[in-house]
């Protein structure tokens, strides 16, 4: 059997279409597998079950990445990663595995990565675990920096980057396959999309207003010049610093409501999609069971109990697949109600903008009978309706994001 040490720099090899499957313990001890899954490992059945999942694990694979993944499954919440395994004979095999915690254990089902992404993955990977090599750093502290990475490259939390990363290997695999997304793979993949470029747009709604918060009292400072015809001056600053205010609050509000709403939102999509895969595992499970003799012919002795049985492991995931389902539908219903108030503060911010322009309006009716002594004051009322035109452009892109994100969830509720 191979020394532990070693490795080999090549792939062993399994086709787009397939998946591998396995169930653990708590402790992550392995009880049953799939025949590609045995076979991919290179491994003799009895010598994976009854053995720690670990034991198909690279030495290439930081700590990192299962620190976060026993930390997320200790939650009840399922999770996605990238995984480099090492076959029996040192060869490698890459795998985006979806781990499901279950009564008694775990379910995991892992598929072939065939988007850009690993590419990626396989820097961040190789990074950290350098790093975790030379300066001894925990798997916790390692996690760390794996996250700080990931929200550098803009994804909020590990939820958002493995849902979306789920995504894009859904999409990849289909089109390998030679078809096109579904339905719901497309709905998943726009919602995802859509709820990321809202965010964006909110943030810089609040950009914006940040470049001119030293309009009031730069007003007030041109304002006193003017004497007494720079009194209307004074006030149109005050009502722009009210409102003003009253816009950054909303925003402000809006964006940790979308950012709190958008960990239910991935948790949602991810619920789906995993409950997709379960399904066609379970399809995977009938055609094994019908192609070949791989169980019959490796375990005729057996003992009962060892869990190698397509039709038990057929009906765990059947269980799961429900659970999923249940799970998605329950969150895709508060997404759906969060949604509807982020309508309603959208359009109130909207009113709150249209007060604004009110208040600049006048303010540059005034400035023009200022004639030369206005110059300074039209030229600041002008920045501010600029800025002011800009973010009503950006909550009308803000209201149509909503109402595309709302039509989506409503489409992925019916189909459940």
């Amino acid at each position: 059997m191979l020394d532990q040490a070693v490795t080999r720099d090549e792939a062993s090899e399994f086709g787009i279409e397939e998946m591998l499957f396995s169930r653990t313990d708590e402790r992550g001890v392995i009880r049953a597998g799939n025949e590609v899954f045995f076979r991919v490992s290179k491994y003799p059945v009895d010598e994976l079950i009854d053995a720690p999942h670990k034991k198909v694990r690279h030495p290439d694979m930081p700590k990192a990445v299962f620190w976060l993944m026993w930390n997320m499954l200790g939650r009840g919440k399922p999770i996605g990663a990238y995984v480099k395994n090492r076959a029996s004979d040192g060869s490698f095999y890459w795998v985006f595995a979806m781990v499901a915690p279950r009564p008694g254990g775990f379910l995991s089902i892992r598929i072939k990565p065939s988007s850009d992404r690993l590419e990626m993955i396989e820097e961040m990977y190789g990074r950290l675990r350098s790093q975790e090599l030379t300066e001894d750093l925990s798997a916790e502290d390692s996690a760390k920096r794996m996250l700080a990475e990931l929200e550098e490259q803009g994804w909020s939390s590990y939820s958002a980057f493995m849902t979306q990363a789920l995504v894009d290997e859904t999409k990849a695999r289909s089109e390998a396959m030679g078809g096109q997304s579904d339905r719901q793979s497309q709905d998943i993949a726009e919602v995802q999309s859509d709820a990321f470029k809202s965010l964006e747009i909110a943030q810089s709604i609040l950009n914006s207003f940040a470049t001119i918060a030293g309009f009031p009292v730069n007003m007030h400072i041109q304002a006193s010049k003017l004497k007494s015809s720079g009194k209307i001056f004074g006030t149109i600053a005050d009502n722009y610093e009210r409102l003003s205010r009253r816009i950054e609050e909303c925003m402000r509000s809006f964006i940790e409501a979308r950012r709190t709403t958008s960990e239910t939102v991935d948790d949602g999509l991810f619920q789906l999609m995993l409950a997709k895969y379960a399904m066609e595992m379970e399809s995977s499970f009938e055609r094994e069971a019908h192609q070949n003799s791989f169980y019959a012919n490796d375990l005729e002795d057996t003992p009962q109990g060892s869990g190698l049985d397509h039709a038990s492991e057929a009906q765990m995931l059947t269980e799961q697949r429900v659970q999923n389902l249940s799970d998605a539908a329950a969150g895709l219903t508060q997404i759906s109600s969060e949604y509807k108030k982020f309508s309603r503060l959208i359009n109130d911010m909207l009113g709150i903008l249209s007060g604004l322009s009110v208040t600049q309006f006048v303010g540059l009716v005034e400035t023009a009978r200022l004639n030369s002594s206005g110059q300074t004051l039209n030229a600041m009322l002008q920045d501010v309706t600029n800025v002011q035109n800009e973010a009503t452009e950006n909550l009308k892109q803000l209201a149509a994001l909503n109402t595309s994100i709302t039509a989506r969830i409503k489409s992925l509720s019916s189909a459940l």
